[in-house]
């Protein structure tokens, strides 16, 4: 939690000041006083937060807002073998309406005072009321789009993708995460059949950025790309191998769609003239290699600025 001048922000601040920081650094504030999210904790918290000027954004920033919508599955149908029902919203809000209306109500401010949010959002219900919120507050304050997102988006549809390209609303899942959740997850989720269709939602022109959700999973993103275009768990189960990426789709995930949610395309996430030189040298050829050995591939070198 970086609501005051005691969070984690300053320091890599004072970091960069030293030349002692040796990665790029993009926070996400999350200023719900003690963690409660509301209308009123989240916006308090916020006039509260003290950043740093930033010297460079380029090595540290912190230019968006993080939410949680839910913390399990807030499902679109009620579901009797799950525990408590079709889960719940971690917003206040005695019905599912009462919790809608302050999540609409916190996303309009924030849009409206420029942040960047990006939700955390597993079951079908809170993917869908994140997209109608997004929309509906860029809908009521015009202007370029910044870009908010959707973390994690388990439950998708193809709809949802829809909806997403048209107002550029970024997919932020963790492709390495399905190592361990797709077998599970298909039995949970009302589209489990559809799990993870990252391929389907860029061919319909959503910007799919991959994640770790580290230190929940491994940091390990040649894993990621695996499980995108093999569709095989941890547990050595395929999980609708129709469904699997284009490699070089999967390794855009993690780098320039990355840059993009962070609004750095310009700067980082591909090798051109003109853009800072960050990248890994693989020990072997990530498009050649076998799909079932890429996560095992060594890293040579990582190379930053």
């Amino acid at each position: 939690n970086c609501s005051d001048s005691t969070g984690w922000i300053p320091y890599y601040e004072k970091m960069f000041e030293k030349g002692k920081l040796t990665a790029r650094v993009s926070c996400n504030i999350f200023p719900a006083i003690d963690g409660i999210q509301s209308y009123n904790n989240i916006i308090e918290g916020l006039e509260k937060t003290k950043l740093p000027m930033f010297e460079d954004k380029n090595w540290v920033k912190a230019g968006c807002i993080k939410l949680f919508c839910d913390q399990g599955r807030w499902l679109r149908k009620k579901q009797e073998d799950l525990h408590d029902n079709h889960g719940r919203s971690v917003f206040p809000g005695e019905t599912d309406e009462e919790q809608i209306a302050e999540i609409h109500k916190a996303v309009t401010e924030l849009h409206k005072r420029g942040w960047q949010v990006g939700t955390h959002a597993i079951g079908g219900m809170a993917i869908d009321t994140m997209i109608d919120a997004y929309t509906k507050a860029q809908q009521k304050y015009p202007g370029e789009p910044p870009r908010h997102f959707i973390i994690h988006g388990d439950d998708m549809t193809l709809e949802n993708a829809d909806s997403m390209a048209k107002f550029k609303i970024i997919c932020a899942p963790q492709p390495i995460a399905g190592n361990v959740v797709a077998g599970y997850m298909s039995q949970v989720t009302t589209v489990g059949e559809e799990l993870f269709n990252w391929q389907e939602y860029m061919n319909r022109g959503v910007i799919v950025s991959g994640g770790s959700d580290a230190g929940c999973f491994s940091f390990n993103w040649r894993e990621g790309v695996q499980f995108a275009i093999t569709r095989k768990t941890m547990f050595g189960e395929t999980i609708r191998p129709d469904l699997a990426m284009d490699i070089k789709d999967a390794v855009r995930m993690y780098t320039i769609n990355g840059a993009i949610q962070e609004h750095m395309e310009r700067i980082r996430g591909s090798i051109e003239i003109g853009k800072v030189a960050d990248f890994q040298v693989l020990k072997e050829d990530i498009f050649s290699a076998p799909k079932d050995e890429i996560g095992k591939i060594p890293i040579v070198m990582t190379i930053c600025d």
